[in-house]
Parts: C-alpha cells; sequence; structure tokens
C-alpha cells in the first residue's frame, strides 16, 4: 500500500511537471515568432498578435498538445487490450479455468443477492410501506397473530399511533356454475382495507360502503393474475356475474398482484362481513397504517399498553392474550432474515476462495512469464506500465467471467424459483433484472482488482538484473511468490474447511428431522378437501345433512379404510388451537390450563391414517350430536391431566364448560406443526358433534395399491362420491401424506441443498488451488528432484515428499479452518436439530475428508515427479 501512495504521488507531481513543461515550451515558441516578426520590422504588439495567429491561439495549442497525448495514451490501452487478448489466447487452459472460477463465484454471489434484494432491501409494493405495521398478538407467549372484531375496535379507537387499520381473512371460496364446481383462493376485506394500502383498481372501482353490510348478492373484485387467466383481460366482464359460495355475485373491478407478498397468491376478493359480537372469537389480521411522526416502536408500546388493559377489563376472552406491533417488512421476512443473511455470508466467502484461487493462477502463471518481465524491464518498460498490462489481463478476465457469471446467475435464480419452499417471502420478484446486473459487474470489477492487483505488484518486482539472472537459471519465482501461493491456498482451505462443516451440520439436522418418527403411517393414504358454497350450507343442520351422507357413503370408495376429519398432522389447523382444557370439576385457573388443538375427526380416522389408539376405544357412528360428548386425548395430554394413559379413560374433562365431556380413548402422539415440533397435546372431538368446515377426506389404499394409477382411482372415486352428494360441494387440495411429510422438509431441504452446493463449490476450487500449487511445485523441482534420483533416491521417497508438500498445507488449513468454524457455526444454531453448531463428528469427518480430498489433489502431480528422467533433468540443469 506505502509503495501505491509513492507511485500516485509520483504520478501526481510528473503530471504537474508535464503540465509546466508544456507552458514553457509554449512560450519558447511564441517569443521565437514574436522575434521572427520583430525583424521583420513589425512594431511590437503587430509582432505578438501574428505570433499568436500563427500558433492559432495559445490554448488551442495547448489542447493539441493534450489531445495528442491523450491520443498517445489511448493508442498504449488499446495495445495493452490488445498484447493482453493474445497472451490470454496462448493459454487457453489457464484462460478457461480463470474464466470459469470467476463466473461461478460471481454468479452464485448474483443470485443470492437478487434473494437479497427482493426479500430484504426492495420495499414492499404498497404506497409508503415504511408507514405499514402489523398489529400481532400471542397467547401465553406463543404467537398467533390474529385478533377479534372488539379488541380491533380497542385498538383502532385508543391508538394514537396509527392512521387507519386493515382487517382482512385468507379462505376460499366455491365457483359454481356450468361446469365442476371449484375453488380458489378469496381475500376478505374490511373497508379500510385498500386505502391503508394505497391500491387503485386496474380496472372498475373497489367496493362501496354498502356493500360491506352483507346480503343475497355479492360484489367481488377479481386479482389481475385471475383476470387475464380467466377472461383474457377483457375490460368488459365489469358488471357480469359469478356464483361465488352460492350467492350471486358482481364483478365490479380489478386489482393489481400486489398482495402474494403477505397473504399469498389471491383469486378473487369479497368484503369482509363483521360476524355477531364475540371478543373471544380471534380470526381476522390486521395491519395498520402510522399516523405522520409515529414510530413503530411507539405504536408497539401503545398496542402492547391497550392489551394488558384489556386483560384486565375482559378476563374471560383476554386472559393471557398479549398484542405489539412490528413492521409490516419485518413481519414478512420473519425467520428467513437469519438464513438469508448466512447465505451472504457464505457466497462472500465462496467469493473470496475464487478470487484466492484466480489470483494463485496469475502468480504462477506470472512467475513463469519471468523471462518476458526481465526483457521488458531491461527495454525500459517501467514498474507502473508492467503493473498496468497485468492488471489489464485481469480486468479482461473479470470481464469475461462476469457475462458468465451473470449467465449462471440467471441460471440459478430460475432454478431457485422451482425448488424453493413457499415459505420464502416474494419468491416470485426474483428476478435477473439491472440491479442484478449491475452488481455482478461490480462485483468482477472489484475481482479483477482483488486478484490482479496483488500479483502484478508481486511479479513486476526486483530489478530487470535479477531477474534477468533468475530467468537465465531457470527460474520462474522465488521463494516470496511461492510462500504467497501456498498462504492463499491455507485460506482457500480454511475458508471451505468453513462452508463444508455449515454444510455437514444441516445435512446431520435434515437426516434427524426426517427419521422422526410423525406419529402416523404415511404410505399410501390420500386426502382431499371438501368445500362448501356457504349460502347453501349456512348452518349446522344443512352440514350435518352432508356428512351424514358423505360418512355413509365412505364404505363405497375403493379403499382399505376411510373418514373424515377437518385438521391433518403436520398441517397445524384446528377448530380453536387454543382452547382451555382442565379436569372436568376442578377450578379453574387461567394460569395453570393447558393450550389444546381441537381436532374434529369421523369414526375410522385413526385407522386411516394409522395412528394407534392405546387406550379405550375409537368413535363410532353412536356418537352424535343428541349422545353424551365424548373426547379422545393424545398420550402426552392424558399423562399431563392424568399422570398415564391407562387412568384417562372414563374420566371427565372440560373446556371451560361446566358440562362434562367424557374420555373414552387415548391415542398416540402426532406432530401437529413439523417433524421438529414440540410435544402434542391434542384433542380429538367427533365430527359429528363439532358440525365444522370444511371438511377434510381421508383414504388408505389397499394393500399393494399404492401405485400413482391406484392413488389417482382413489382421488377420482373421492370426486364422484361428493359430486353424486352435492355437485355445487367442490373437491380440491388433494394430497397424498407423504407429500404432506415431504412438504414439512421442504424449507430444511432448500437451504441444505443451498448449503451443500455452495460447500462443495468453494472445496472444488480449493481442490483446484492445491492442485495448481503442488503441480508448479513439482515443474519448478524438476531439477532437484533429477538430482535426488541420480544419488539413489527412490520414486517412494520422491512421492512420499511431494505429498508431504500437499499434506502440510491441508493440515495448517484444517486447523485454522475448524478453529474459525467453531465461532462462524454457532450462527446455524436455530437451524440445526438434535445437534449443537460443535458437534465434534461433524467437525472430525469434514477435516478428515478435506484432508484426504487434499492427498488427492496432490497425488496427481506427485506421480508426475516421480516419472521425472534424471538424465533429462540434469541436461536441462
Amino acid at each position: 500500500m506505502l509503495s501505491l501512495l509513492r507511485s500516485f504521488a509520483r504520478n501526481l507531481l510528473h503530471s504537474r511537471q508535464v503540465e509546466t513543461d508544456l507552458e514553457s515550451e509554449v512560450d519558447s515558441y511564441l517569443q521565437m515568432l514574436i522575434s521572427v516578426n520583430l525583424a521583420k520590422g513589425m512594431p511590437p504588439a503587430e509582432a505578438r498578435r501574428a505570433a499568436l495567429i500563427e500558433l492559432g491561439g495559445r490554448e488551442q495549442l495547448k489542447e493539441q498538445v493534450r489531445s495528442v497525448r491523450i491520443g498517445s495514451l489511448i493508442d498504449s490501452t488499446l495495445q495493452d487490450i490488445r498484447y493482453s487478448i493474445r497472451a490470454l489466447a496462448r493459454t487457453p487452459g489457464f484462460t478457461l479455468v480463470a474464466v470459469l472460477t470467476l463466473g461461478l463465484g460471481v454468479g452464485a454471489n448474483s443470485a443470492i443477492f437478487s434473494v437479497i434484494n427482493a426479500v430484504l432491501l426492495r420495499g414492499l409494493p404498497f404506497q409508503q410501506p415504511d408507514r405499514l405495521a402489523a398489529v400481532l398478538t400471542k397467547y401465553k407467549g406463543g404467537p398467533t397473530n390474529v385478533t377479534s372484531w372488539k379488541d380491533l375496535d380497542d385498538f383502532k379507537t385508543r391508538s394514537k399511533s396509527l392512521e387507519r387499520t386493515a382487517a382482512y381473512e385468507r379462505g376460499n371460496s366455491v365457483l359454481s356454475g356450468n361446469d365442476e364446481a371449484s375453488v380458489v383462493k378469496c381475500g376478505f376485506v374490511n373497508g379500510d382495507f385498500y386505502d391503508v394500502f394505497g391500491i387503485t383498481p386496474v380496472v372498475g372501482r373497489l367496493f362501496s360502503p354498502g356493500e360491506y353490510q352483507g346480503g343475497s348478492t355479492k360484489a367481488i373484485v377479481l386479482a389481475e393474475s385471475f383476470w387475464k387467466q380467466r377472461f383474457g383481460a377483457n375490460p368488459g366482464i365489469i358488471g357480469t356475474g359469478m356464483v361465488v359460495d352460492g350467492y350471486d355475485a358482481s364483478i365490479v373491478g380489478v386489482i393489481p398482484d400486489q398482495f402474494d407478498v403477505l397473504m399469498g397468491r389471491m383469486q378473487i376478493w369479497a368484503p369482509l362481513i363483521r360476524p355477531e359480537e364475540d371478543r373471544a372469537r380471534r380470526h381476522v389480521w390486521a395491519v395498520g397504517r402510522l399516523r405522520p411522526g409515529a414510530s413503530v416502536d411507539q405504536a408497539n408500546r401503545e398496542i402492547a399498553g391497550i392489551a394488558d388493559d384489556m386483560q384486565q377489563s375482559f378476563g374471560a376472552s383476554n386472559d393471557g392474550w398479549t398484542a405489539g406491533v412490528k413492521s409490516l417488512q419485518e413481519s414478512i421476512v420473519g425467520d428467513t432474515r437469519a438464513m438469508l443473511t448466512i447465505l451472504v455470508v457464505v457466497v462472500a466467502m465462496v467469493m473470496l476462495v475464487a478470487c484466492a484461487n484466480i489470483a494463485n493462477l496469475l502468480l504462477a502463471r506470472g512467475a513463469s512469464r519471468g523471462r518476458e518481465v526481465a526483457i521488458r524491464s531491461a527495454l525500459g518498460a517501467s514498474r507502473a506500465r508492467l503493473v498496468r498490462q497485468f492488471l489489464t489481463e485481469a480486468v479482461l478476465v473479470s470481464v469475461m467471467g462476469g457475462i458468465a457469471g451473470f449467465v449462471l446467475a440467471a441460471v440459478s435464480i430460475r432454478t431457485l424459483q422451482a425448488i424453493a419452499p413457499p415459505g420464502i417471502p416474494r419468491l416470485s420478484e426474483i428476478g435477473a433484472d439491472r440491479g442484478v446486473a449491475a452488481f455482478t459487474a461490480t462485483v468482477a470489477l472489484a475481482a479483477s482488482l482483488i486478484f490482479g492487483l496483488l500479483p502484478a505488484l508481486r511479479i513486476s518486482s526486483g530489478g530487470p538484473g535479477s531477474a534477468l539472472k533468475e530467468a537465465s537459471r531457470g527460474l520462474s519465482g522465488d521463494r516470496r511468490q511461492a510462500r504467497l501461493r501456498k498462504i492463499l491456498v491455507v485460506a482457500e482451505l480454511a475458508a471451505s474447511l468453513v462452508l463444508m462443516i455449515g454444510c455437514g451440520l444441516l445435512v446431520r439436522s435434515f437426516y434427524d428431522v426426517a427419521r422422526v418418527n410423525p406419529g402416523f403411517e404415511t404410505e399410501g393414504v390420500v386426502t382431499a378437501t371438501v368445500s362448501f358454497p356457504s349460502l347453501t350450507y349456512k348452518g349446522n343442520e344443512e352440514v350435518a345433512r352432508f356428512y351424514e351422507k358423505l360418512d355413509a357413503s365412505l364404505k363405497l370408495l375403493p379403499a382399505q379404510s376411510s373418514a373424515i376429519c377437518t385438521t391433518l398432522p403436520l398441517r397445524g389447523g384446528g377448530i380453536e388451537s387454543w382452547g382451555f382444557l382442565g379436569q372436568a370439576g376442578a377450578a379453574r385457573d387461567p394460569n395453570s390450563t393447558i393450550a389444546s388443538q381441537l381436532r374434529a375427526v369421523g369414526p375410522g380416522y385413526f385407522d386411516a391414517m394409522g395412528i394407534p389408539i392405546i387406550a379405550g376405544r375409537d368413535f363410532s357412528q353412536f356418537d352424535k350430536p343428541t349422545s353424551q360428548q365424548v373426547v379422545i386425548l393424545s398420550r402426552s395430554l392424558a399423562r399431563q391431566l392424568f399422570g398415564d394413559e391407562g387412568s384417562a379413560v372414563g374420566k371427565g374433562v372440560s373446556f371451560g364448560d361446566p358440562k362434562p365431556i367424557r374420555v373414552v380413548g387415548v391415542a398416540s402422539d402426532v406432530k401437529p406443526w413439523g417433524l421438529d415440533g414440540e410435544g402434542d397435546p391434542g384433542t380429538y372431538v367427533p365430527e359429528a358433534q363439532a358440525l365444522n368446515t370444511p371438511l377434510i377426506v381421508v383414504a388408505r389404499a389397499k394393500a399393494g395399491e399404492v401405485s400413482d394409477r391406484d392413488m389417482g382411482a382413489l382421488v377420482q372415486s373421492i370426486r364422484e362420491l361428493v359430486r353424486s352428494i352435492d355437485s355445487r360441494v367442490a373437491v380440491s387440495s388433494i394430497k397424498t401424506v407423504d407429500q404432506i411429510v415431504d412438504a414439512s422438509l421442504a424449507e430444511r431441504r432448500f437451504y441444505m441443498m443451498l448449503m451443500t452446493v455452495l460447500g462443495g463449490l468453494s472445496f472444488v476450487l480449493a481442490a483446484i488451488g492445491a492442485y495448481g500449487v503442488i503441480s508448479y511445485s513439482v515443474a519448478e523441482r524438476t531439477q532437484e528432484i533429477g538430482i535426488r534420483m541420480a544419488l539413489g533416491a527412490k520414486r517412494r521417497e520422491i512421492l512420499t515428499m511431494v505429498l508431504g508438500q500437499g499434506l502440510r498445507l491441508a493440515i495448517v488449513g484444517t486447523v485454522i479452518g475448524a478453529g474459525a468454524a467453531l465461532a462462524v457455526t454457532t450462527l446455524l444454531r436455530t437451524f440445526l436439530f438434535r445437534i449443537g453448531p460443535r458437534d465434534p463428528i461433524t467437525f472430525v469427518a469434514v477435516s478428515l475428508f478435506l484432508i484426504l480430498m487434499s492427498l488427492l489433489a496432490s497425488y496427481i502431480p506427485a506421480r508426475r515427479a516421480t516419472k521425472v528422467d534424471p538424465i533429462s533433468a540434469l541436461r536441462f540443469e
């Protein structure tokens, strides 16, 4: 760095001296012309004027001189470029490896940057998104994030930080008509929703105040993508009708697809009709717009205080419920930020490994050009000119590598979108746009300076005399360059070890999670959701009639067993996710009640899902709405309430209602939210006594009939069965239980795959670097090896000597990398399952693997060293 500053100072003084010389030359020439004009008898003023005219003006002359010099600089730069192109063309192997190495590093960085840009950096697609804040709720510390209408009223009226508040729900609606009934995703919104987000319709209008009151007709707004897909973007559909949930609905407008990031891809929108007042019924999501000058922290403290007051005022419905505010951007990003931050660190390390690798290649290549450097120095080339030449070659490599990296980034982005789980927000907005192109160009240019400057300064150091002396002796480098190349290889190996250990931890965690027993049998089970048009099925009587017909008809399915339920394992949900549960007759203590996920299931559900009944019995057709209310507890819940599962059968439990519910059975635990989740305080009630919608049909195929064709036939039978009961009812969300389990692992699998690819990439680059250093070292020591063999050294000793050099590099890199990994892998703590971030098995296994692979990379040049002909080597000496 000091030498660079000195060089800059010299260049600055030189430029000032050139400017002074230019002034002196012009003045001397002007005085000569004036003297000639005076000798001709001209008056002094006229002689000066004539001289200036002849010169064409003093400043013009200076500009001409400058132009000549700038042209000379351009010519020399073009000469450097042409020479660099020829030099790179003469070594196609080096050029290809360097371009591919840089392309891989730049491509990986650009692809991850596109994700970071879309998820973290780019603002939300709403008006003034920094003023949007999500109202989030918790029950006894567990996040639920939904609230009731009455609680929302209090938040709106008592808050001084929130200007307006949007309330919304996500759900499914049934489209009926001439075709088979189908399900569309529907967003239900209140009157302030579109004002809060600043949405303008593409066509038509938004909802009017009167349309939020309900009635026999509905107004609906279409999402732009659904409008284009179903109606071909025809603006004439405004005012036309559709049958939605049994209602005659009128299409009043079309809005842009801006809410994917908030709610997922909605297809239609409908007014959110306020139900009967019930403060305990929490089902709406809320987003507020902050008043000018109000901050998120201020709103958070305010809403938290209001929630605390409501706990005191409305104890029956608000015990244990707290609330707060978080910026909408942060609430959407959520846990994704942590993993994306880790990925940024990972790709930065991959880029550094790539830069170190190319720097090593340039050092080795530059050292082999020692004779060229010596001759050019002897002919008068300055060190600055040599550095410029080598930097020009590096920049050309960076340009080609940047182009390759951008192409790789575009392909990687499409691949990421194809394999990424739906939990990553704003996935559809990821793309290789101008921002990614600019980032790619910047990274490639910065990389050229990083991997080009140090080798250029190192290669151009030393005088022409010493360079010629070394070149005449056949030497292509010095010990300082060899030491620098080894340091770069050690750094590459250390960085790749850190990434590989992180990858190993994620891989082990993934397979540990995948081996977790979900509590049910997965093979050969298909599920299908049955959705009702709300106008036709308004009350329990209509749902009860359909349920009875469907339950009685399930035996017609070509299945081993089948049943009806309202929620599935690993999918969450339930009638009431946070119900109070305690022994019947016990005093109700809010601090000691157990939160239980309630699941409504029909007879045969446990057999169809392969969930063992440990004690007691399954539900039967005799468990009707008019009979004794019964319940089946999960094993862990039975133990919490009664000490063991056997003693729970026959006992009574209560959900806050003094009327007891009789325990008739205890079922094995299942994983309700994910394979890596906590225990299962689950409660099962008969669907006939709950009459909750929508219904889910679960069917287990007969033994030996689990092929795709057989499962497809089973699904078609379910469709026909539902259609035979009521053609207005839709069947959707058809999945096998294997697919549900696979989807629960999708996020872990995605991050594991990314880390594996990036860790493997860094290792390959490090292995290439190690191979290059050992290979070059063998070439440098050809004469030494020849002399050793001439003096009696055996081939095994030569092989051991060369492998020992590679082993030393691998061990040093492993020690440094393991030390760094001990600190870095703590960032992965929240993503690991059943192992710690400093798992000794992973550390030892990955370290041994790196050392072994480094030895294999050293084996090829080591074998080549054993084949050196001593006579030829000595003759060359």
